[in-house]
């Protein structure tokens, strides 16, 4: 019995073994923002905003969204409240839309890499002074390679197999 436990001690800790080593990593680098935005919308027909201003903060928690309506009223968003907003709208909403092609779109998730779009813009200043924005905010992230496990790659039962069994 003793030498039993013993055989079916080596076979788990054969099985744990092979499963560790078919785990195929990959390094990604991730970029995290410091600094933060302050984003001005203005509301120009029913539903079409563009951003008129944005200006660089310090803090990421800084930042805020203004939304200034045709109506005449004004809306202040944080950073967070905007993002709510764009995952629990089934096609965002239009505010967000447009955020996602300025430099707050950077903290709302879109890679640095992608730049802003001119389209987003009320005018030609705006676009220019948010380009610097955008810049400084891409050299003042901290860059960091993480190591993770390949999505689908990895553990037991990871490998296809040609087995097949029952009736």
């Amino acid at each position: 019995m003793k030498n039993m436990n013993l055989l079916f001690a080596a076979l788990l800790l054969f099985a744990f073994t092979s499963c560790k080593d078919n785990v195929e990593y990959e390094d990604k680098e991730v970029t995290e923002l410091t600094h933060g935005v302050v984003t001005e919308v203005e509301e120009f027909e029913t539903d079409i905003f563009k951003i008129t201003d944005e200006t660089e903060v310090p803090k990421v928690e800084d930042s805020r969204i203004i939304a200034k309506y045709m109506n005449g009223t004004i809306d202040t968003f944080t950073l967070e409240e905007a993002k709510l907003v764009a995952a629990n709208s089934p096609k965002g909403s239009a505010i967000s839309n447009v955020l996602m092609g300025g430099a707050m779109g950077f903290l709302m998730g879109r890679a640095l890499s992608s730049g802003i779009n001119r389209s987003a813009y009320a005018s030609d200043a705006a676009f220019n002074k948010a380009q610097a924005t955008s810049n400084n905010l891409n050299s003042t992230a901290i860059r960091k390679t993480v190591r993770t496990p390949k999505a689908g790659k990895s553990g037991f039962g990871s490998r296809k197999s040609t087995r097949s069994y029952g009736g």
